[in-house]
């Protein structure tokens, strides 16, 4: 009977591993080539660059960069699955699952790094240069767990 109380016990505290030990909120990095650019995100914070803003897990959202003579740059940041929900498999079961899971706590944001190139126009209104990669490519690339830092 004792164990059964200490089995139950523990299982109670793993409920919702992930929302204990991780949060529901991840701090993401904005930064810009050259720096100084206005961040303005979907979920209506903003800062300028280089900055970093705590977001919740939970939320896809697009950040705007404007940068005067300068090309906009916008990137998606969302979230994915993190290695946060094994632990939850082994310890918390459905319930520690299910709270994460609706929390976010299971997730990453991605990229949790977001470095953007910002083009110059020309006299035109043209970008001079050749784009770089897209930060969130680097996301479907990411394994499980690895923090991704994302240039453009």
């Amino acid at each position: 009977m004792r164990r059964m109380l200490i089995l139950c016990a523990l299982a109670a505290l793993a409920a919702g591993c992930a929302s204990v030990t991780r949060g529901h909120d991840q701090d993401v990095a904005f930064a810009s080539e050259p720096p100084g650019a206005a961040v303005s995100l979907t979920m209506g914070q903003a800062c300028t660059t280089p900055c970093k803003i705590r977001l919740p897990r939970k939320d896809p959202l697009v950040a705007l960069f404007t940068l005067n003579g300068h090309e906009t740059v916008q990137v998606q940041v969302r979230p994915i699955p993190s290695g946060a929900i094994y632990g939850n498999i082994a310890l918390g079961g459905m319930i520690g699952s299910s709270i994460d899971a609706h929390t976010g706590a299971d997730n990453d944001l991605c990229p949790n790094q977001v470095t953007v190139r910002m083009r110059r126009l020309d006299a035109r209104g043209a970008p001079i240069g050749a784009a770089g990669p897209r930060p969130e490519d680097a996301c479907d690339r990411k394994p499980a767990g690895q923090p991704v830092a994302a240039n453009r």
